[in-house]
């Protein structure tokens, strides 16, 4: 198939070419910067999706299906409101004008790349007192802009498909680790490396995560997937522990993990103070149902954690 992919020079959209080319597809990237060298593309798009007068529909005319991975992701618990507008502009409208254009150009099937944090940050304790898994039958819970901005393109996404007939596939991952990885693994790589003592040694918590390729191939098996109309999943690898997870990333970069405990009121109050850190997402638990993603895209999660790490 012809398949445009938005986002296509992000952490994950290299992947996703990568693996779309691998499988015969022919992948029309798009982005606002200039094509990458290093990703194997029939065509490369250059477009920025807030432009009004970018032509989208020319963009997506000839083209089996979309992939829309470009976002702006990276939040924080304190925004100003012209982070909001940007998170709306970006995730929401720019969402709203390719899935129109997707319409208008006759294409097939529209993938879109959402968020666990549809669902929540976590820290959710099912009537039996055990951790809950996020799953798509959730009743969406965002807590952050990036996560209610994503909920928006998923409803809009959903109402699309009802009224104009276009087959519609969400996918919510979790953390996303890999080569080129951002946010809080990558700072938790360099602390590593520079064999800093880190405070986590007596957290007992549990976190979804899925490595880059991994999280590809879940969206090649979404072009294989039968058409439903519109479907959401959740999926993930593995389920590691934050002091697990730190001697995983040392190990397999060579280092030591210099690991101290700390209580979990003082972890508490530093976040309280400095929420830009990240704390909160490395002491609580967020585990992920991605059974329906196994059973109906044919998709198998890799939990070979280390190895994904050894290259990230």
């Amino acid at each position: 198939m012809r398949i445009l992919v938005t986002g296509a020079a992000g952490f994950v959209g290299r992947r996703v070419c990568h693996q779309l080319a691998a499988n015969g597809h022919e992948v029309v990237g798009m982005g606002r910067g200039p094509a990458p060298a290093d990703i194997p593309l029939t065509a490369w798009l250059q477009v920025d999706l807030c432009d009004a007068s970018a032509n989208l529909a020319a963009c997506c005319r000839d083209s089996d299906a979309v992939i829309h991975l470009a976002a702006r992701t990276h939040s924080k618990r304190q925004a100003h409101a012209r982070d909001k507008a940007a998170y709306t502009a970006i995730n929401v409208e720019g969402t709203r004008r390719l899935a129109s254009a997707a319409v208008q150009a006759g294409v097939g099937r529209f993938i879109y790349m959402s968020s666990i944090k549809v669902n929540g940050e976590g820290d959710v304790r099912a009537a039996d007192g055990h951790w809950h898994r996020y799953s798509p039958a959730d009743e969406p819970a965002p807590r952050d802009i990036y996560g209610r901005s994503k909920l928006a393109a998923e409803q809009l996404l959903a109402n699309m498909q009802q009224a104009a007939g276009l087959n519609v596939i969400c996918l919510r991952p979790p953390l996303v680790y890999g080569h080129g990885a951002r946010g809080n693994l990558a700072r938790l790589a360099k602390l590593i490396d520079l064999g800093l003592p880190l405070p986590f040694a007596a957290i007992d918590n549990a976190r979804s995560l899925i490595h880059v390729d991994s999280l590809a191939r879940a969206v090649v098996a979404c072009m294989a997937a039968e058409a439903v109309g519109f479907k959401v999943y959740t999926v993930a690898d593995i389920d590691v522990s934050t002091p697990d997870l730190i001697e995983t990333m040392a190990r397999a970069r060579g280092r030591r993990a210099r690991l101290f405990p700390l209580p979990d009121a003082v972890l508490h109050a530093i976040d309280a103070l400095a929420p830009g850190i990240g704390i909160a997402r490395l002491t609580g638990t967020l585990l992920v149902d991605n059974s329906a993603a196994q059973r109906e895209l044919q998709w198998q999660p890799d939990p070979d954690l280390e190895s994904g790490l050894a290259h990230a």
